[in-house]
């Protein structure tokens, strides 16, 4: 019988082969990346909404997800599980919810009537939300920025972009 999988090591003795066991995860690492990922479905709900044209489901949608990003990171730190990887998930959703759909309900709204002009205005907005989530992870890592500092937000939280479309209501 030809072996397809031969063993990396052609010294190896071939042996029983174990079946994969998967690791069981507890819950309480599984919980707060499963409300970032609601947010992300709020966030990825929002940008449809506005290409249907219902803004102010598409508003709402955003505003969810606000919530349950605010709600995620209190999730991670009451159940002692904060990890690298939950911090970047929340910064990649961070930018599709508040640099992307924001940006992506503004244009549909209102800026495609400037066409390339409000193009570029969308994308100064989502760039800006990237570089900004991107600053704040090199941050994170910085080994010379003083104990105290992790204790305050720096700059402008990603989430205040989701006020864009709100404050863009109100005007007259």
């Amino acid at each position: 019988m030809i072996d397809l999988f031969p063993p990396f090591d052609p010294g190896h003795r071939r042996t029983k082969r174990r079946p994969l066991r998967i690791r069981r995860l507890p819950m309480r690492l599984i919980a707060p990346n499963v409300v970032t990922l609601l947010a992300l479905c709020s966030g990825l709900t929002a940008i449809r909404m506005a290409l249907e044209n219902r803004y102010d489901w598409a508003i709402f949608a955003i505003v969810v997800a606000a919530i349950l990003d605010g709600l995620d990171g209190r999730v991670a730190r009451l159940l002692k599980s904060t990890s690298r990887f939950g911090a970047e998930l929340d910064s990649l959703t961070d930018f599709v919810n508040f640099g992307v759909a924001p940006a992506v309900l503004l244009y549909v709204w209102t800026l495609h009537e400037l066409r390339s002009m409000g193009w570029i205005v969308v994308l100064i907005f989502a760039i800006a939300a990237a570089l900004r989530l991107a600053r704040f992870n090199v941050m994170l890592e910085d080994r010379t920025r003083p104990a105290w500092h992790g204790n305050f937000f720096t700059g402008v939280p990603s989430p205040a972009g989701r006020c864009a479309p709100c404050c863009r209501s109100t005007l007259p």
